[in-house]
């Protein structure tokens, strides 16, 4: 007998299938952003041959790494089967986005479901799937940030396992730290330090030691590799983008709090910018959390301060402000 499950599976493929080639162009596109289209050119030249380029002419390393390779794989193999129009390479990415977001949400899934008795896993999942539609899944098509999700989630449900099953996977979570860190480079300064820290903070002081050993020896092999890659290979160590558009040291934190109104776009940043931080006040306002379920939450919280240092970074050092996909993945 046929269950529900995966009558429900079978229909979420369909959708999903025709969503990507059945949706109008000139609608589905609005899913993406000005920068989507720069990883996607520049991927698609890159699997085509022609290095790490944007016009086939001039080099460029303006993208955060592992989003731009994992791309140009895909294309790579795209290209060995058809030769596809970019309409269709378009079309493809959004195939690919949709998993991406799906395997999210089944790991999201698994880490309810661990932290929770089954009617309130259901209750607090069936919640989070359509907040994570509108601020996750509808956002982004082309960019990092769904890919940034999925890695936190693994990452999640793995720091869960942990916890709950008294297992260790040290170097597997330490990984997923370097593959963060590789989807975009500056996480580094703000995200990744508060994940390593809350993870050594919720867990017992000899597996955690052992986590921070493990996550900082391999975390500081795979930045100082990239970083001495850009030198060598590009001139600057970081992207060429963050070096025209980073003020740092000079802060410009009041100018861009004064583009806020003028600018409608930038206003809904803020506005989601400061539903982070309403969560952080939430938590330190909550109840004390105890036990294995407490330690997962407050790992989560020390991740969600991460995330709000973040945007604060780039409130303070980018001369752009807030762009739209900076806020997915907090």
């Amino acid at each position: 007998m046929i269950s529900f499950k995966s009558v429900t599976v079978f229909i979420l493929i369909i959708s999903g299938l025709a969503f990507t080639f059945f949706t109008p162009l000139n609608y589905l596109i609005n899913f993406a952003h000005d920068d989507s289209f720069f990883y996607i050119k520049a991927a698609l030249n890159y699997s085509l041959g022609f290095g790490s380029t944007f016009d086939r002419v001039n080099i460029t390393n303006g993208y955060h790494p592992l989003w731009f390779l994992f791309l140009a794989l895909y294309y790579f193999l795209l290209n060995s089967i058809s030769s596809f129009s970019t309409e269709y390479i378009y079309r493809f990415t959004v195939l690919l986005q949709i998993i991406i977001s799906a395997s999210t949400l089944y790991f999201i899934s698994k880490l309810f479901r661990a932290n929770n008795d089954v009617s309130n896993y259901k209750k607090k999942y069936f919640l989070f799937i359509p907040l994570y539609i509108i601020l996750v899944f509808t956002r982004d098509f082309g960019m990092e940030s769904q890919l940034a999700c999925l890695l936190f989630s693994i990452y999640c449900f793995l720091k869960s396992e942990e916890l709950y099953r008294q297992k260790n996977f040290a170097v597997l979570k330490s990984l997923l730290l370097c593959l963060l860190f590789l989807t975009r480079t500056d996480y580094l300064f703000s995200i990744v330090p508060f994940m390593i820290l809350f993870d050594y903070y919720t867990s017992d002081r000899k597996i955690g030691l052992r986590q921070l050993m493990i996550s900082t020896v391999m975390l500081t092999f795979t930045a100082v590799s990239y970083f001495l890659f850009n030198k060598m290979t590009y001139g600057y160590f970081l992207t060429i983008s963050a070096v025209s558009k980073n003020t740092f040291p000079e802060l410009i934190f009041i100018q861009n709090m004064e583009n806020l109104v003028s600018s409608g776009p930038m206003l809904i940043h803020f506005l989601k910018s400061v539903c982070i931080l309403f969560a952080i006040s939430l938590f330190l306002f909550s109840k004390k959390n105890t036990g294995v379920s407490g330690r997962v939450n407050v790992f989560l919280f020390g991740s969600v301060c991460g995330s709000f240092l973040f945007i604060l970074f780039n409130f303070c050092f980018n001369t752009h402000g807030l762009r739209e996909w900076y806020i997915t993945f907090p």
